[in-house]
């Protein structure tokens, strides 16, 4: 059985490779959209990595004139003023860091006083809520 099974898969190679040969060149499309697993790869390229190369050159593009454009003509200006870029640094870039920070620690703290897992101070506001909303809606009807 082995001998038989290796005697067709040579015959069938024989018949592939030196008989048909010719058989591409017949059903060229065919052979083609075979050959190039029905065109999948080149559908996804152009679909997703090309859109998305392109969409990442355009980003690159905007990060260099919009962002460090920006961060340079802050700069420009201020080593215009005679400040140094520690300086800058230090009262640019770090206070706004630091003001961004203290605006979330204000909202937190805020946030906090109101939420206190109390179910009948949720419901109390929901009531107000309601309330205010009815009103509104009564006053500019």
């Amino acid at each position: 059985l082995p001998l038989a099974v290796a005697s067709a898969g040579i015959g069938l190679a024989y018949l592939s490779y030196v008989q048909w040969w010719d058989l591409p060149d017949r059903f060229r499309t065919l052979y083609m959209v075979f050959f190039r697993r029905y065109f999948v790869d080149e559908i996804y390229y152009a679909i997703f990595l090309g859109g998305f190369r392109r969409l990442c050159h355009h980003l690159w593009k905007m990060d260099g004139k919009v962002i460090d454009g920006a961060v340079n003509g802050v700069v420009t200006l201020a080593l215009g003023a005679g400040a140094t870029s520690s300086q800058v640094d230090e009262k640019v870039v770090d206070g706004a860091v630091n003001r961004v920070a203290d605006l979330v620690l204000g909202a937190s703290a805020t946030s906090r006083r109101l939420h206190t897992g109390l179910v009948q101070q949720y419901i109390l506001a929901l009531a107000l809520g309601i309330v205010l909303i009815a009103i509104f809606y009564l006053m500019f009807q």
